[in-house]
């Protein structure tokens, strides 16, 4: 998939965010390519490939016993895709979150990118602050 999430935040920590909860400036295309990436254009097509699509087929095909199939299978290659089986515990317990989400507003494509932005964001600049309080 090219630009993996985990990816860019070990990028994004090391260079851009400081321990005392300041921002370095000396790479700030760096920074807003970041930003760009995580909490705009990964919500827009990961939503698009991994809940719009599958579960507009699972519409189309109108049997309710694949819906579950469906979402579990969408939500197990997310998460691999994101950096492998370890990451199917974290990215895929979010992918089924984002299916809830999407299959809740009656296939809102829009609530689910809007959801998924939030978490990158807190993923990107809020998880990493919040760590280094607790650790």
């Amino acid at each position: 998939m090219g630009y993996e999430l985990t990816d860019m935040y070990k990028h994004f920590q090391g260079f851009v965010y400081t321990d005392n909860g300041g921002f370095y400036t000396s790479n700030t295309i760096y920074t807003m390519r970041t930003i760009f990436f995580a909490i705009i254009f990964a919500p827009l097509w990961e939503e698009l490939l991994f809940r719009f699509f599958p579960l507009e087929i699972y519409k189309s095909i109108g049997d309710k016993r694949l819906l579950l199939p469906i979402v579990f299978a969408s939500s197990i290659i997310f998460g691999w895709l994101h950096g492998g089986v370890v990451n199917i515990l974290i990215q895929g317990v979010s992918g089924l979150t984002m299916s809830w989400v999407y299959i809740n507003h009656n296939g809102g494509y829009w609530a689910g990118v809007l959801s998924h932005a939030f978490w990158n964001t807190m993923i990107v600049f809020g998880l990493p602050s919040i760590a280094s309080l607790v650790l």
